[in-house]
């Protein structure tokens, strides 16, 4: 079942859900066609490696 964020606040607060920390990352990830998400995710990744360096470099 898929929730808006004004369904979630309104279930949380009449205490139907409880929200829990967990060190788990979700995101959805939706494409338009020209790329597939695997594409996507892998093209995100490598920019965001390049940046990370660029980044260390800047530190030192």
């Amino acid at each position: 079942m898929k929730y808006d964020l004004a369904g979630v606040v309104e279930e949380v607060s009449n205490g139907g859900a409880s929200i829990e920390a967990t060190d788990d990352f979700v995101f959805y990830l939706e494409s338009f066609g020209q790329l597939s998400c695997k594409q996507i995710m892998e093209k995100a990744v490598e920019e965001f490696e390049s940046q990370l360096i660029e980044f260390q470099k800047l530190l030192k």
